[in-house]
């Protein structure tokens, strides 16, 4: 059977927003598995209750939100690219700025491919304090992997500053 990654940083947006997902991957005979961070859960203490009745292999990933803390994001790179390594997935659909990034690096090392990025609203805007997403969005370049920006209005923004080479805007 394939198997399909969804990587996110906390468990409850399993919960909030891909469970239709893991619906339809299921019908078309994925099976699904899901790396996110159970042990800081701050809502939906049920989260992961819910993920295992809805059939999706969980796997822990020590995720942290800050991109300052490097030795907790080489951790939990490690291990993404062990996990894809060894489970050998036939695609990654990745959500939430830190997971994704290192979700979009760990599938490049591991040759696993396709990668579909799905960006809910950056954390960056015309103006903003913090620049340090700009780099974080486009890399690693590689032509596998594909963007899908929420919301609309960040879609034209991002393609004249990343080098996706398709994207897709809902």
């Amino acid at each position: 059977m394939k198997k399909v990654l969804i990587v996110a940083h906390y468990s409850r947006f399993l919960v909030q927003f891909e469970l239709n997902d893991v619906k339809l991957l299921q019908g078309m005979g994925y099976e699904v598995h899901y790396a996110t961070n159970f042990e800081h859960e701050d809502m939906y203490a049920d989260a992961v209750q819910v993920i295992r009745e809805h059939g999706v292999i969980l796997h822990q990933v020590d995720f942290v939100r800050s991109p300052y803390n490097i030795s907790a994001n080489i951790k939990a790179y490690k291990q993404l690219k062990h996990l894809m390594q060894t489970e050998m997935f036939a695609g990654v659909h990745c959500h939430t700025p830190m997971a994704g990034a290192l979700a979009r690096l760990a599938a490049n090392a591991a040759h696993t491919a396709p990668v579909l990025y799905t960006a809910h609203g950056f954390h960056f805007y015309k103006g903003c304090p913090l620049k340090l997403f700009w780099p974080a969005i486009p890399m690693p370049r590689s032509p596998s992997i594909r963007r899908i920006t929420l919301p609309h209005r960040n879609s034209p923004c991002v393609a004249r500053r990343t080098m996706y080479p398709e994207s897709a805007w809902m």
